[in-house]
């Protein structure tokens, strides 16, 4: 894969001749120094060329710009999916790497080197030769003395995409690597790639800030002006979740509506991943077409942010001429990126600060002051249009002896429990609330008169609901029947303001109550 100009080995188009060893993690990288100090007190040969990079996605960038003989890889940069990696630097490499075992990933980068016939340094003994006496190895390794000493060539640049899932399996990861390399390595930038739009920083700051309350415009302002500045015919923006593990696609353009939300990457894996955990872009080349049939095979991916305030990226495919930007085009759009990711991580906490403060933190229904916005809201739709509108309050019986001889945390069960079946009964333009304590307030649209009559029976049928099937109380407790009592008013009939109809909706609880509880009263 290539990245961007700066990383580890010589820059593109200054390819190195002279054979070298290819150290990925500092772990190996130590362990071949450790061998060429030790052979210098034995033979007169001078300490090989090393060529130390961090990861397997900057070995496979560096065999781009180096004359990479032979490859050693630390089993504590293979991260969780060690097969998978090593198949992948199989296939690239033209031979089995060497694996020395270190880190964390140790027992599994062992297990799975083993299952491949990869060598494993530290195992066993294994004799190293100089890069310039290499012999090509088996690509399954039999030996591990043999395979020790391989051979590697230059491959091609990745095929993954930065948009979609990681592979599945070791098969899909091996699958989707080239078999062999067919062509030089591409420039950073490509002779053909057209001149770029360069936006106004400044005034694209401003943009976002406009729209830091309103996270859909925000997205939208952000693919927008991502698509004028690099004519991509496919753009997309993968978002981290809560805990920050996993990016998943939100939004796009030139992207299948059934992707959105249902493709997922761990953060650190795959292209995507990376980008997200490093801060940094990377783009490339992959195969003609991609395995999800990419037009092109030119890409961008992105940081939206930096470090740990990267809110996630944003991938760029279908470029202009399938050509990839220069570096100054590329800088830009970077910087764009990750002025984006600043008001992303701004509208996202203000968005969840919204959310909080109109959700109920036990049941999860809106909570009383989303239920009163609601209602003024749905008051003022109702008189433009000359529909109706019922308010409902419900209330569980006798929940302060319940609770009493229960225990708190029982009653808060059945709170939750009464919580889901209200939802589940009303229809989905309704509106469940709960409203304090264990009271919960419901609000139904009707688009005339003769429906608002029907809403009695409408929230007698969730009375029902309730209180039709015994609740679980947890171990050490029979279950028990839950029931509630609930009143309702309905506008136009009560036709002053949404105090006044809610006062009509309790003083119709009341009645409930005073009949005798479990039923439904309407003022």
């Amino acid at each position: 894969m290539s990245r961007s100009r700066g990383g580890r080995g010589p820059p593109p188009g200054n390819r190195n001749s002279e054979p070298c060893w290819l150290a990925i993690g500092r772990g190996s990288a130590e362990a071949l120094r450790e061998h060429w100090a030790r052979r210098a007190g034995v033979t007169d040969d001078l300490e090989a060329p090393i060529l130390q990079v961090a990861d397997v996605h900057d070995a496979l960038d560096a065999l781009h710009r180096a004359a990479v003989t032979a490859c050693v890889v630390s089993a504590g940069v293979l991260e969780t999916r060690p097969e998978a990696a090593l198949r992948v630097l199989r296939a690239q490499l033209g031979a089995a790497p060497l694996v020395v075992l270190d880190g964390a990933q140790a027992v599994e980068a062992r297990d799975a080197a083993r299952s491949l016939g990869v060598p494993l340094w530290g195992a066993e003994p294994i004799g190293l030769e100089e890069p310039g006496a290499a012999r090509t190895a088996s690509p399954q390794g039999a030996s591990s003395t043999a395979a020790a000493r391989v051979a590697i060539t230059p491959a091609a640049a990745t095929t993954w995409s930065a948009t979609e899932l990681p592979a599945e399996s070791p098969e899909e990861a091996a699958a989707e690597a080239p078999a062999a390399p067919t062509a030089s390595p591409l420039p950073r930038a490509d002779a053909n790639a057209p001149q770029a739009v360069l936006a106004d920083p400044g005034r694209f700051s401003d943009g976002c800030l406009e729209r830091i309350g309103r996270l859909g415009s925000l997205i939208d302002f952000v693919l927008r002006t991502l698509g004028e500045v690099s004519s991509a015919n496919r753009i997309s923006l993968m978002l981290s979740e809560a805990d920050r593990r996993m990016l998943r696609l939100r939004a796009g353009r030139g992207v299948h509506e059934s992707l959105l939300g249902a493709v997922r990457c761990p953060v650190g894996t795959g292209i995507a991943g990376r980008v997200a955990a490093l801060g940094r872009p990377a783009s490339g080349h992959g195969s003609a077409g991609g395995p999800r049939g990419y037009d092109g095979s030119a890409y961008v991916v992105l940081p939206l942010g930096t470090g740990r305030q990267c809110e996630g990226v944003a991938s760029l495919t279908g470029l202009p001429s399938d050509a990839l930007p220069s570096d100054e085009i590329l800088r830009s759009w970077t910087a764009l990126c990750r002025r984006a990711g600043l008001a992303l991580r701004g509208a996202r906490r203000l968005q969840r600060a919204r959310a909080l403060s109109t959700r109920d933190a036990l049941t999860g229904l809106p909570n009383r002051r989303a239920f009163e916005s609601a209602l003024k809201r749905e008051l003022e739709r109702a008189r433009r249009a000359g529909s109706a509108l019922v308010v409902g309050l419900v209330d569980v019986d006798h929940f302060k002896s319940f609770n009493d001889r229960y225990g708190h945390a029982v009653g808060d069960r059945v709170l939750i429990e009464v919580a889901r079946r209200l939802q589940a009964a009303f229809r989905e333009t309704d509106l469940v609330a709960r409203w304090g304590g264990e009271e919960f307030a419901v609000l139904l649209p009707c688009p005339n008169a003769e429906e608002a009559g029907e809403a009695e029976g409408v929230l007698d049928r969730a009375r029902r609901a309730v209180g039709g099937c015994p609740f679980a109380l947890g171990d050490g407790f029979s279950p028990a029947t839950v029931t509630v009592s609930g009143g309702c008013a309905t506008f136009p009939k009560i036709t002053s303001s949404p105090e006044d109809l809610v006062e009509a909706a309790d003083k119709a609880l009341y009645e409930a109550k005073d009949q005798g509880r479990d039923r439904i009263v309407s003022n």
